[in-house]
């Protein structure tokens, strides 16, 4: 009697029930797995996945081409745009920052005080001339109406005997009275924040037709000989603004 017959595993993995043994069942399964290949002999070196599911099939190329295209992603997962991080580049230059722009500052107006030989004391408002030709002064103060603080110009004088005065606010007397002394000179500038925001210049005239000036801030207005003075001009004026 010839020996049972193995069943395809017992074949393939060298052991396992003999053919008769196996059941109704398997003998379906073993026609899906394998068909007819596995039920002949394995040949020595074949694949095992080559028996176990049969050979591999190339993928059909018209197949593939009747795949349909990936759709695109849905609206509420699309990335969102994102804003360049520096300024748009649109070829126009930006337009300049606005100039800066000081203000002037207001006017000054001024009233000399001024103490003249044989007539006395004589005050004179505005920027013209003070004085009287052919009169002396004899002393002098400069008082602010309006535009800077009072105490923002500072006078001094030049005394008969060539001598000079320390420097004083403008709205306290320099000079002499009834001493028949009169003045050879004087100075003029400007302290405080005034010295910021304005400028001074002042003339002199002097007995026998002589004028000086005008002169600087803190300049001696006053003639070489020393000829007496008669008359005097000083003027405050706003710096010009920046960029006038």
């Amino acid at each position: 009697m010839a020996p049972p017959r193995r069943s395809w595993l017992g074949r393939l993995f060298g052991g396992g029930v003999p053919e008769a043994e196996a059941s109704p069942a398997e003998a379906p399964a073993k026609a899906a797995v394998g068909g007819e290949a596995v039920r002949e002999a394995v040949p020595p070196g074949a694949p095992v996945l080559d028996i176990l599911f049969g050979p591999r099939a190339e993928p059909d190329a018209a197949a593939i081409e009747d795949l349909p295209e990936p759709s695109a992603p849905s609206p509420a997962f699309a990335p969102a745009a994102v804003a360049p991080s520096g300024p748009e580049e649109t070829g126009d230059e930006a337009p300049p920052p606005p100039a800066y722009i000081r203000m002037a500052p207001p006017p000054v107006s001024l009233r000399t005080a001024l103490h003249v030989s044989g007539t006395g004391d004589v005050e004179t408002t505005g920027d013209g001339w003070a004085g009287t030709p052919g009169a002396s002064i004899e002393g002098l103060s400069l008082i602010v109406v309006d535009g800077i603080d009072p105490e923002d110009i500072e006078c001094r004088v030049v005394l008969d005997d060539g001598s000079m005065t320390d420097w004083v606010p403008g709205d306290r007397y320099s000079g002499t009275r009834g001493e028949a002394r009169p003045l050879r000179g004087f100075a003029v500038r400007l302290a405080g924040p005034a010295v910021m925001t304005h400028v001074v210049r002042y003339r002199g005239a002097f007995a026998g037709g002589a004028q000086v000036g005008p002169c600087d801030a803190g300049a001696i207005c006053a003639t070489p000989d020393g000829a007496v003075l008669e008359a005097v001009q000083v003027l405050v004026t706003p710096m010009a603004p920046h960029g006038s």
